[in-house]
């Protein structure tokens, strides 16, 4: 058996010999072996310790008793202090640990902090992109494209329907005669013996609808009716009877016009975007002239008065004139197919009466025609 002289330790018999006299030979081999082996179980701490999370409670320090290195040093200290030569080089299993913290490591730019060194990487933390809330919402609730304001095409057919006031200008002899004879009574303040007073109204309300063709971009031809209708209770202006009452009548006319005429734009009616797109104006004002066939319907029924005395009576008359009449308006888009149309008409028409109202010229229908309504386009 070897003698391995080792210090504290002697042969039986033999004085004790001082480790301290003569250093004992060098075992190199032996030597670093042992401290390549520490050299490893330092390097691959910290990888470890990493991977495995917090470090576990250390236990008490034991006797540092036959270490190779002093009390207090660590295994580290004692690997720097090694020659180059003597430096074993780390295990695979410590360089996979690098490359595993290299690989969990963030790039600074995408960081929420800074990375210092491979021996206290931690987890970075990225900020989460804040998307507002109300964005969000807006983006799940957006409601589906309104309705194009475009047609395909520029649109060639219209239809107009309007509420109209007729204000007649009652020119004719006939309307003078009535207002000599019959008094109309709007207030208890009125009086029959005052010419201007009581005077009957000729003015009415009606309807107007037409149709439309657009021969160009700003011409159209149009055919359309107008119908207005007046109604006047009276009574005789001159005369009262026997009871005290007034002798009492009802005055209508009724006028029906058929017109045709053309309407010129004065602004383009819209623009062509391509060649199918069409985009309406907004606002597109018109002139135009057209012929009329005016229709009339005058009845007066009640009590009158003639040189014999009193009776009751209805005379009526029927007939159709010509005239013509002058306009103009606009067209304001409210949708691609609906149009607020205002028109102003001048009319210049009149009829012969029949024999009922014989020796009065023809009746004056003329007048003035406002209208309002919508028109619609294809």
């Amino acid at each position: 058996m070897a003698n391995l002289n080792l210090p504290g330790k002697h042969e039986p018999g033999t004085a004790p010999t001082s480790h301290l006299a003569a250093p004992a030979p060098r075992r190199t081999g032996h030597r670093v072996g042992f401290h390549h082996g520490l050299l490893v179980v330092a390097l691959s701490l910290p990888a470890a310790a990493w991977a495995s999370g917090p470090e576990p409670a250390q236990a008490p320090d034991a006797p540092a008793a036959n270490l190779p290195f002093a009390a207090g040093e660590q295994p580290l200290e004692l690997a720097q202090r090694l020659p180059d030569q003597d430096r074993p080089r780390p295990r695979p299993e410590s360089v996979a640990a690098d490359r595993r913290v290299s690989r969990r490591s963030v790039p600074a730019h995408r960081a929420s902090g800074t990375i210092k060194d491979a021996g206290s990487v931690r987890r970075a933390t990225m900020p989460a992109r804040s998307v507002p809330a109300s964005t969000t919402r807006t983006a799940q609730r957006r409601a589906p494209s309104s309705e194009p304001d475009f047609l395909f095409g520029q649109p060639r057919l219209s239809f107009g329907l309007r509420g109209l006031w007729h204000r007649a200008r009652a020119g004719s002899d006939f309307y003078d005669f009535a207002n000599e004879q019959l008094f109309v009574r709007r207030s208890d303040n009125d009086d029959h013996e005052n010419p201007d007073h009581g005077l009957l109204n000729f003015n009415a309300p009606g309807i107007s609808f037409d149709f439309g063709y657009g021969v160009t971009s700003r011409l159209d031809v149009r055919v359309g009716v107008d119908y207005a209708k007046s109604l006047n209770e009276s009574e005789l202006r001159n005369f009262i009877g026997a009871d005290g009452l007034p002798f009492t009548q009802l005055t209508e006319l009724s006028q029906t016009d058929l017109r045709g005429e053309l309407a010129f734009a004065l602004a383009p009616r819209g623009r062509a975007i391509g060649q199918y797109a069409w985009i309406p104006s907004r606002v597109v004002p018109y002139v135009g002239a057209g012929l009329s066939f005016v229709r009339h319907d005058l009845t007066q029924t009640g009590e009158f008065v003639d040189d014999i005395g009193y009776f009751e009576d209805t005379f009526a008359s029927k007939g159709w004139g010509t005239g013509v009449h002058l306009f103009g308006g606009a067209d304001i888009r409210m949708t691609r197919h609906a149009f607020l149309n205002m028109e102003v008409r001048h009319v210049e028409a009149s009829a012969g009466l029949g024999e009922d109202f014989a020796g009065f010229d023809p009746l004056d229908l003329g007048g003035l025609r406002i209208s309002a309504g919508v028109r619609f386009v294809f």
